[in-house]
């Protein structure tokens, strides 16, 4: 997963779990379902999100 992470531009996601990286452009909210946290993007999908992420998704979104 590190190798693939390495050869997206900087600046045009995150890995929110060790499975998972989304584009910015693509994360639609945050979402908590029985003390777990998933990201909804634009497409209905929800995917997981690392407890040591949530802070940086939630930034994301204050940001935006």
């Amino acid at each position: 997963m590190k190798n693939a992470i390495d050869m997206v531009p900087e600046g045009t996601g995150m890995q929110v779990h060790r499975s998972h990286w989304v584009a910015f452009s693509e994360m639609h909210a945050l979402e908590k379902q029985a003390e777990r946290f998933h990201l909804r993007i634009r497409s209905g999908a929800e995917i997981p999100v690392s407890k040591t992420k949530v802070n940086d998704i939630q930034n994301f979104f204050d940001g935006s």
